[in-house]
Formats: structure tokens, C-alpha cells, sequence
């Protein structure tokens, strides 16, 4: 038998279609979380407010006079049973820092952060946090703004080498604003800066596929692959997709990890004093 679908239905049909589509790209998305959470332009009034380094400007990353080394993980998804433990990372003598890049949470819960929090602040070494969509749903914007702060900031080594900017793409956008802020950080970046944000640029590993991965404004993304070409951005790290994706274009590197919730991945990045720059994937279950 063949059903012919009303004008609303097929309406109703397609809304539908596209809800299930935009809840695939990202990582367990729940989309009733997403429903309620808050804007980019609300999150990024309250930039440059720091209460989880004491209020005070996040840390610097090290000079660049010898090697050094840093650790970046993402989707930790904390609030659920890990096969991996955060508390059990293997900070050697050359990681100088950690970043866990977006999805730190489950649902964003006030307990969830600190747990996260509580885990960070024991390790010998700072730790940068990024916002993930899942740090947003319900609503729960306001616990990240009371315990971490701000969702977009940037910090320097003091002999001007080395840069980290941290961008918020919790909603799947950077927004013209946050662009126009990276395009004039990156203007004077120096030759080891890199860029971290919680959604990934591709889908595959196949520079001639057209995906987008967690980005659906093409025109946005083309303008942020342009301002990372122009300048001296090495790479730019992500997470969301829960899958392991390098790119490359020009000089820049574009690196999505595998969720070290059930993967336990992280790689260890090593700015060599030459630099050079090296990338070491490494999975906490293999050990």
C-alpha cells in the first residue's frame, strides 16, 4: 500500500529527519539538553573571568628554551563509569601542562565539574579547561561560569614563544566575534601557538570528503581555516566526534582525539627546542 504524505506531514517528516541528523554529529548527544542550553554570546560576556585559577590570569605555558611537552585529552564525560581513571594520567618530567578539551562532563552538573575539578587541582601541573557541548546542556552554563569562568581566553609564555588560545565552539559555532578575536590574537602569534576548541573541523580523514563534521556554517569554517592558514598556528586540537583525525592544511595541523572516556587516548605534543614540533598518540588502556 502507498501512503501519499500531506504538505505537513512531509513538514513534519522533514524537521524530524533533521533533528535525528544534527543529534548524530555530536558526541551522545542528548538533544534535550541542547534545547536548553545557553547562547555563545551569553557565555562570552563573562570572558576573562578565571575562578578556577583563583581569579587570577590563566598560567603560562614554559619558555621554549629546551624541550617541553604537554598533554591534550578530550570527552571525558566524567559522570559516567570510566574504564580509564583521570586521577591515573602519566605526567612525565617534560609535560609542562594539560588540556581536556571540551565534554568534561556529562550534563554539565555542578558536582560533575568539581569532581573534574578536584582530580585537575591534584596534579603537579596546570590544567586548561575548554567547554563541550554536553558542559552546556540544561541550562548548566551558570555551574561552569561559578567554579571555571571563562570560555574563551588566551595565554603566553614570557619569552613570547609560545601561545595557547582556547576558543568556545559549545554550540557548534565560533560566531563573527570570537573570530574577529582569534584573527587578532593570531596576528603577532609567535611560531609555537596553538589552538584548542571542543568541536572538530572533519568527519574523516579524507581531505576530499565533504564533510563538516561539528561545524554546519560552511562559510564560518572556511573563515577560520583561513585565519589559522595565514598565520603561525601549528596546530589546532579538538575532540567531539569520539574519533581518532589528523588533516593537514599549509602549515597548520588539525588533530580530533578519540574520547578518553572508553578509549582512554591522549596525545602528548613535544615542542622541541629546534622548532620542530612532535605528536605521540597514546591510549591509558594499552599500558
Amino acid at each position: 500500500m502507498v501512503v501519499k504524505l500531506t504538505g505537513r506531514l512531509c513538514s513534519i517528516y522533514s524537521i524530524c529527519v533533521c533533528l535525528v541528523c544534527i543529534s548524530c554529529l555530536s558526541c551522545e548527544n542528548d538533544f534535550l539538553g541542547a534545547i536548553a542550553s545557553t547562547s555563545l554570546e551569553e557565555r562570552l560576556k563573562s570572558a576573562n573571568s578565571f575562578p578556577y585559577f583563583d581569579n587570577a590570569s590563566p598560567p603560562k605555558p614554559p619558555d621554549s628554551g629546551a624541550d617541553f611537552s604537554f598533554l591534550f585529552l578530550s570527552d571525558i564525560h566524567i559522570a559516567v563509569d570510566l574504564k580509564t581513571k583521570l586521577n591515573e594520567l602519566p605526567i612525565q618530567p617534560s609535560d609542562k601542562f594539560v588540556v581536556l578539551c571540551g565534554d568534561i562532563t556529562q550534563s554539565g552538573e555542578y558536582s560533575e565539574i568539581q569532581k573534574c575539578i578536584d582530580i585537575t587541582k591534584s596534579w603537579p601541573i596546570p590544567c586548561y579547561l575548554v567547554i563541550g557541548n554536553h558542559d552546556i546542556y540544561f541550562g548548566n552554563w551558570a555551574n561552569w561560569k561559578e567554579l571555571i569562568g571563562s570560555t574563551r581566553y588566551a595565554t603566553e609564555s614570557n619569552d613570547g614563544n609560545t601561545k595557547l588560545i582556547f576558543l568556545d565552539s559549545a554550540n557548534g559555532t565560533f560566531g563573527a566575534a570570537q573570530l574577529d578575536w582569534l584573527q587578532h590574537e593570531l596576528q603577532s602569534a609567535p611560531a609555537n601557538t596553538f589552538v584548542f576548541s571542543h568541536n572538530n573541523l572533519w568527519a574523516t580523514a579524507n581531505p576530499f570528503a565533504p564533510d563538516y563534521a561539528g561545524f554546519p556554517n560552511l562559510q564560518e569554517r572556511a573563515r577560520f581555516i583561513s585565519i589559522l592558514s595565514n598565520s603561525n598556528a601549528k596546530a589546532y586540537l579538538s575532540g567531539h566526534l569520539h574519533k581518532e583525525i589528523v588533516q593537514q592544511v599549509k602549515g597548520c595541523k588539525y588533530i580530533c582525539l578519540d574520547n578518553f572516556e572508553k578509549t582512554g587516548d591522549y596525545l602528548r605534543v613535544t615542542v622541541h627546542a629546534d622548532g620542530t614540533i612532535s605528536y605521540q598518540f597514546n591510549s591509558l588502556i594499552a599500558l
